[in-house]
């Protein structure tokens, strides 16, 4: 090999009539090497990264196995959250880096006491309806939203949101006419009727394995008991409601809804680049909804896949810093050690070329 690159491809590209073919073959194969790399795709299947019995991945089999019981498929959920500080929802300070305490939970209280605890966030009633026609307008997008026959509301697209919970609850007990209005949710929204009536709502999805839904009220109590059924031991857990005879509105501190989405079950089946956009749709829908919502109960928006889209971005930017850090480095090397910075940058190109090269091979290769 050392042999022919010293005598016979010498003699090719010192003479003119050899060199331009020989040249012009390389550039081609350059520039379709490039052509093809550029459809080299990124996959979002970081669990691989992972151990078999990695937390994630058990916790993974688990809920895609079984979570949506009573639906023809299993479905990645998707949870907004209302009422969170969006600058800063969660405060770390003082906190181990190493300690699975996670921190202070920042709700967001402009408009309420101001002090820095669970103070009312919104109007009772413009909360509830703003939560509720958020839930319908996504439910509506098909491309993000799972369909069915039967949605997790009665309706096509499939969620889970206390707002439209009430909804249904007024239908079937014929409260209020069975029609929803600020009046009727001022009378029968947090009563004991509705408390009850959630309960084994919650109870019945609970032993389907559906996801939950739920509101936190100002005082920390529950207004509607899906939190009440989850923290069945816990403080938060008061059973104090809004009585139907008591003309205490209901303020919502902290609520949060939940979307079957059209996610693959496994990240192996969408690149980086199709989540990211994927993502960025869902943003719009939170973002319109916190332009509406003024300040006043903000919305945030969290999906499992979202990790690993995230984690895959760095990798993928790391990934790339590195290489060009090496090749700087690389470069700096050659022109010292050649003393030719014409030699130094031939070099480099060919180093390029060659990894243009191995993208368009692993393309080919159907490799991801």
């Amino acid at each position: 090999m050392s042999l022919f690159f010293s005598t016979t491809y010498t003699d090719l590209i010192v003479s003119p009539s050899s060199r331009r073919p020989l040249l012009s073959f390389f550039l081609l194969l350059f520039l379709v090497s490039s052509y093809l790399s550029s459809g080299l795709t990124v996959t979002g299947n970081l669990p691989v990264y992972f151990s078999p019995s990695h937390p994630h991945n058990t916790f993974r089999r688990a809920a895609t196995s079984a979570f949506a019981g009573g639906r023809s498929l299993p479905k990645v959920q998707l949870n907004v959250f209302f009422g969170l500080d969006g600058d800063n929802p969660l405060d770390r300070e003082g906190v181990d880096p190493q300690d699975n305490y996670e921190g202070r939970v920042n709700y967001n209280v402009k408009g309420g006491d101001g002090g820095g605890g669970l103070g009312q966030l919104g109007a009772d009633w413009n909360a509830f309806n703003g939560i509720l026609q958020f839930c319908r307008s996504v439910s509506e997008d098909e491309e993000l939203v799972a369909q069915s026959a039967v949605g997790g509301n009665g309706s096509g697209g499939e969620v889970y949101c206390f707002a439209e919970d009430f909804v249904t609850y007024l239908a079937e007990s014929g409260l209020a006419g069975g029609e929803l209005s600020e009046g009727a949710f001022d009378d029968h929204f947090g009563t004991e009727g509705h408390a009850a009536w959630s309960r084994e709502l919650t109870t019945a999805r609970f032993g389907e394995q559906q996801p939950f839904t739920g509101v936190y009220t100002e005082n920390g109590a529950t207004g509607v008991t899906d939190f009440a059924f989850v923290n069945a031991n816990s403080n938060a857990s008061s059973t104090v409601t809004v009585t139907e005879d008591d003309d205490t509105a209901v303020a919502f501190a902290f609520a949060f809804v939940t979307f079957n989405t059209t996610l693959p079950l496994t990240q192996t089946d969408s690149s980086l680049l199709e989540n990211r956009v994927v993502m960025d749709r869902w943003q719009e829908h939170v973002d319109e909804y916190n332009k509406g919502a003024g300040g006043a109960f903000q919305a945030r928006q969290n999906c499992d896949a979202w990790y690993f889209l995230v984690g895959g971005e760095e990798i993928v930017r790391s990934t790339g810093a590195g290489i060009f850090i090496t090749l700087v480095c690389v470069l700096a090397v050659l022109v010292v050690g050649t003393g030719s910075a014409v030699m130094a940058l031939l070099a480099i190109g060919t180093i390029c070329g060659i990894m243009v090269v191995l993208s368009a091979v692993m393309y080919l290769l159907g490799w991801r």
